[in-house]
């Protein structure tokens, strides 16, 4: 733009001023019509929104289901190690063996295989209670019908049974507590096993009237909907 003089630049800027000008305004105006015209439907979009918004909260919940049954499970088995050598495997069971023994409760019960390994962390902290003679096995059993009779979690059965087999002759009043009562005569039996070292049948004794009281109880709640849905649920956690 060599040779051009200061009036004829400023008429140069005032004429590219005002093209860009009236683009904008032109731009502004287009943006105006565009969002009048989509005025009407805001509302339905909103909808739309809204119902998609709700869908995908609830992919998110689905999706962290098996997630979080994958760290609880990951918890109790971490637990299961941790318990089985700090109590120098008092059981004499493996963690193999007992997460088989969670795995076949699952299939018959509507409790989750995790939440039968957590209720076993807490009776291998009971030391007396072996896994000779399937003791182990039955009272796990017994724990999870216990639960599902008298409306408690697993833990608290846990604690109560087994208490109970620990020190069958004073623990008895643990399960009196919450309403399972022995006979005089059976209290009788117990304490005499005991005194003579046998532990194992002082115990048996007791599990036999737990199994005679409440035996069952668990696997029969899988004949419910309720049941019958969480044995799926625990399924696809799986």
């Amino acid at each position: 733009m060599a040779g051009k003089s200061r009036h004829e630049f400023e008429l140069i800027g005032k004429d590219k001023a005002s093209k860009a000008v009236r683009g904008v305004t032109k731009t502004f105006s287009t943006l105006g019509n565009t969002l009048f015209k989509t005025t009407n439907t805001i509302n339905s979009t909103i909808q739309i929104t809204r119902a998609l918004s709700g869908a995908m909260r609830a992919v998110g919940r689905a999706a962290m289901v098996p997630i979080e049954a994958a760290n609880e499970q990951a918890r109790v088995e971490e637990q299961l190690a941790a318990v089985l050598k700090s109590t120098g495997n008092a059981a004499g069971l493996t963690s193999n063996q007992l997460k088989d023994m969670a795995t076949e409760m699952q299939s018959m019960t509507a409790f989750g295989d995790e939440a039968v390994i957590g209720a076993q962390n807490l009776l291998l902290t009971f030391t007396n209670i072996g896994g000779a003679g399937g003791i182990f096995e039955r009272t796990t059993g017994v724990v999870l019908d216990v639960a599902t009779a008298m409306g408690m979690d697993l833990q608290s059965a846990a604690v109560q049974v087994g208490k109970a087999l620990n020190d069958p002759a004073t623990g008895l009043s643990m399960l009196t507590r919450v309403g399972i009562t022995f006979s005089e005569e059976q209290k009788e039996v117990i304490k005499s096993l005991q005194e003579t070292g046998d532990i194992a049948g002082a115990q048996s004794e007791i599990l036999k009237e737990l199994e005679r009281q409440f035996g069952g109880s668990a696997e029969a709640a899988t004949n419910t909907f309720g049941g019958a849905m969480k044995q799926v649920q625990n399924a696809v956690g799986d």
